[in-house]
């Protein structure tokens, strides 16, 4: 690849990132249907959505809920759609997406699931997570093999 092409792919590459950053949305998500979790999917399939299922008579949801917003605000928001779901608003949906144990956070990219991940995490793990889930998708993108 000539250094003209090399230059012409990062801009383009550099092009989809801010695009993608424009179109991320700066707040949280609180899924309360059935119709916002599937325009929540349509609407950002392009992009990675997190989302908590909580419920609230659940003690450890009550701890990683401060957690999962604080990220959020950081420049993680920037990278992630995030989205809450009770799942006792919403059993049908949980149930569908076979959540056993709450909370658990769960990856969609093109309205798929990626990863999923039980339990309520510190922030600084939290953050490892949401790291090594953007490294792995952006090695997918790249083409090169999950396992490098």
């Amino acid at each position: 690849m000539s250094d003209e092409e090399e230059v012409k792919k990062i801009r383009e590459h550099k092009e989809e990132l801010l695009k993608k950053m424009i179109s991320m949305p700066n707040e949280i998500f609180h899924i309360n249907t059935v119709d916002q979790f599937n325009e929540l999917i349509e609407k950002y399939k392009d992009q990675v959505i997190v989302i908590d299922f909580w419920a609230e008579w659940c003690g450890p949801c009550k701890i990683f809920g401060p957690v999962f917003e604080a990220t959020q605000k950081s420049d993680w928001g920037n990278h992630f759609v995030f989205a809450k779901l009770d799942t006792e608003k919403l059993p049908g949906v949980s149930q569908q997406l076979q959540v056993q144990g709450i909370p658990m956070v769960m990856f969609i990219k093109g309205k798929k699931e990626i990863f999923r991940q039980a339990g309520a995490l510190p922030r600084q793990q939290f953050e490892m997570l949401l790291g090594r889930v953007k490294e792995a998708i952006e090695k997918m993108e790249r083409g090169s093999p999950m396992h490098s």
